[in-house]
């Protein structure tokens, strides 16, 4: 893997896993829904913003332009819905493991549609990536019901769809779209579907009433779809889809640890381990991939 790939990449699991934090927070006095209709618009400003700032065609023609738009409403409205609907379905334990298998099918995806080329290295890391995410996710089951797998084919086509959007992103990257306009057209589509699906719900009124959860919606925009998202789309315009997606998996351990040091969590033994899984999966693709 390219330095600079790395680097980029890393920096944007950096920011998403200070947004998991603000979700957190947030979601004291919000709902999922609110949070992520909220933190769409300061994303979609600045993007725009910054899209006339360097003179950038936002729509650079109409078969890419429709390629981005799609993916930000399966990625951040469909596939989102679907694993909120997983979570509320079947037990948390189960269900968030699942969910968060997309470094897999996102390598498997590149492989196949895409035609990258790969290396034992790349699958074997991005097994040993979800094998940790597994027991980082897993949580001792405590009277389990017979609904508890409800939520599994749920979150399970969650996760294939945020894995599969990897092949359009790519091509729109590798037939000459900007990583700015490519974000700019994504998250402009999240802002469209979230906010008129949540209004029609629950009223405008309810959308701006003060409370803790709009701030922290704010600074997830900025932070993680503005900055976590460009720093992500560089690092897919210069390195390989199917070496990128394992750094994915990265973003649960880091979450873990900043609970740690932040909240004062106490991660489990099967916690510290499935640590060590992905951050090896890691290791092995950014050095061998």
């Amino acid at each position: 893997m390219k330095l600079i790939g790395l680097v980029l990449g890393f920096g944007a699991i950096i920011c998403w896993s200070f947004n998991s934090l603000m979700i957190d927070w947030g979601m004291e006095d919000s709902s999922v829904f609110k949070f992520n209709a909220i933190r769409t618009v300061p994303a979609s400003i600045l993007l725009v913003f910054f899209m006339l700032l360097s003179g950038r065609i936002i729509f650079p023609g109409v078969k890419l332009s429709v390629l981005a738009f799609a993916t930000g409403f399966f990625s951040y409205f469909v596939a989102l819905s679907l694993f909120i609907s997983g979570l509320d379905k079947g037990a948390t334990h189960k269900v968030w493991p699942v969910g968060n298998t997309a470094p897999l099918w996102a390598t498997v995806s590149a492989i196949l549609i895409l035609g990258e080329k790969t290396n034992l290295f790349v699958l074997f890391s991005a097994g040993l990536v979800v094998v940790g995410i597994f027991l980082l996710s897993r949580r001792e089951e405590k009277n389990g019901s017979p609904n508890e797998n409800g939520g599994i084919p749920f979150a399970f086509l969650a996760a294939l769809i945020w894995g599969v959007l990897i092949v359009p992103n790519k091509y729109c990257l590798n037939h000459g779209m900007s990583p700015l306009s490519f974000l700019t057209i994504m998250i402009i589509a999240a802002t469209i579907a979230n906010n008129v699906y949540f209004i029609y719900q629950k009223g405008f009124e309810e959308m701006v009433r003060n409370s803790k959860g709009v701030y922290w919606g704010l600074a997830s925009g900025i932070v993680a779809l503005f900055g976590g998202g460009l720093l992500w789309q560089f690092a897919l315009s210069i390195e390989d889809a199917s070496v990128l997606a394992p750094l994915l998996g990265a973003e649960s351990p880091i979450v873990l640890l900043l609970s740690v040091v932040l909240l004062n969590e106490s991660p489990t033994g099967k916690s510290i381990f499935g640590i060590g899984l992905v951050f090896l999966g890691v290791l092995i693709v950014s050095t061998l991939g």
